[in-house]
């Protein structure tokens, strides 16, 4: 129950009391009663009040609905009507939005093992991180770092792999060259050697679709 109706129990009991009080003392006023005489008929009264305030009390405690969810502030209602980070238009697209700073980013699996990737259509191949690498089965201290790499973050070192299996969405594709930098990095970047075999991919309207 809230403050305000814990209040007007108090009142209420207050209330009560300064009647019980009131009638005793008139009651002994007009028939000349004893002080004691009074003293438990207002002992009565009060206990009466009491009572009655009791079971009151107990009826309206199991009758109280229980309060409702808090309404939505206007940051969770903007978050709740966000557009979804990537759609499937059809069983061989996915329609990628783009972020609040203006890259595209799509969960992919590697091997089976989930990666998060940044599209980048200025690199050439498929970068994983180490991290992410070690997620799909491959060891980056087994591997020979022999090639620069240009990434957003600048020049790295990488080695050559070859992805067995890469998916975004409902595209999926086999033995796709890639490279594994040897420090992480913000994210791996899904580069030309996935994207040049698809049958094509536009941007329009804030979003990248594929198409396998």
């Amino acid at each position: 129950m809230g403050g305000a109706y814990i209040n007007w129990l108090v009142d209420a009991a207050v209330a009560a009391g300064l009647i019980a009080i009131i009638v005793a003392i008139g009651i002994a006023w007009r028939y000349r009663a004893s002080i004691g005489w009074m003293t438990a008929n207002l002992a009565v009264w009060v206990v009466i009040a009491g009572i009655f305030i009791t079971v009151y009390v107990h009826q309206t405690s199991s009758t109280v609905p229980a309060a409702g969810p808090a309404p939505a502030t206007d940051e969770q209602a903007a978050v709740t009507a966000a557009p979804p980070a990537a759609v499937e238009p059809d069983s061989s697209s996915l329609r990628v939005f783009a972020s609040n700073d203006g890259h595209y980013r799509v969960d992919g699996l590697v091997n089976g093992a989930s990666v998060q990737f940044l599209i980048d259509t200025g690199a050439s191949i498929v970068l994983l991180t180490p991290d992410d690498a070690r997620r799909a089965g491959i060891d980056p201290d087994t591997l020979q770092y022999r090639r620069q790499i240009t990434t957003p973050n600048g020049l790295v070192q990488g080695a050559d792999i070859v992805i067995y299996q890469l998916a975004v969405g409902p595209i999926r594709l086999v033995n796709v060259a890639g490279a594994v930098v040897r420090t992480n990095t913000s994210n791996s970047l899904l580069g030309i050697s996935f994207l040049s075999r698809l049958s094509g991919y536009e941007v329009s309207d804030g979003a990248m679709t594929l198409h396998q």
